[in-house]
């Protein structure tokens, strides 16, 4: 019984970090049209890519806190700095995310989630 616990334990843990995702991809929810957007992350970084109006803006990324549900339709919370400093947080479920702190960057508020392995 002393061995088997800790052996399920770590079986528990494994199986878990395994179903985690290195990658995830957010997307507006509104699609294509003027003013669009992409956050794209591997690993801890990545970038963000948004139209508004005329002008193109590319920024990178930083993963603070991943606590999605990397499912077939995602769910949960996630936080993510900005190059410049800024913190964008995203909570929602059913892979629809809205953001809070992406008004400021003229980012939209509402993301579709997708995560891959």
């Amino acid at each position: 019984m002393k061995v088997v616990l800790p052996v399920a334990v770590a079986s528990i843990v494994l199986s878990l970090t395994a179903c985690r995702s290195s990658e995830i991809h957010l997307y507006d929810a509104e699609g294509y049209g003027p003013n669009t957007a992409e956050i794209s992350i591997k690993d801890h970084a990545g970038m963000v890519y948004w139209r508004w109006g005329t002008q193109t803006f590319a920024m990178k990324v930083t993963l603070i806190k991943d606590d999605l549900v990397h499912a077939t339709i995602p769910g949960g919370t996630l936080e993510l700095k900005m190059a410049d400093g800024t913190r964008l947080s995203f909570e929602g479920t059913q892979g629809r995310l809205v953001c809070v702190g992406c008004g400021q960057l003229r980012l939209p508020r509402n993301w579709l989630a997708k995560g891959s392995d």
